[in-house]
């Protein structure tokens, strides 16, 4: 998976990690953590792929990906590029 669609502080574009709650409100309406969990572990069991991973994420969403596979039962992510 390729940049999270959700808002994320990060300094690695020139941004400040500085969290802000009005940009929080205009990105809604995207797949949380256990859809995306549960679809790439629908993949897994189909045989389409044999595991996933995530780029450009940070460390909130790789725990939080984790966490959601582990709570569902399907394989967690394996590897952050």
């Amino acid at each position: 998976l390729h940049w999270p669609a959700r808002y994320s502080p990060q300094s690695n574009w020139g941004q400040s990690l500085e969290y802000k709650q009005e940009v929080e409100l205009y990105s809604g309406g995207r797949a949380d953590f256990g859809e995306i969990a549960e679809a790439m572990g629908a993949l897994v069991k189909q045989g389409k792929i044999r595991g996933w991973g995530m780029c450009n994420d940070n460390a909130y969403g790789l725990a939080a990906s984790c966490y959601a596979a582990r709570a569902l039962g399907v394989p967690p992510p394996v590897n952050m590029q």
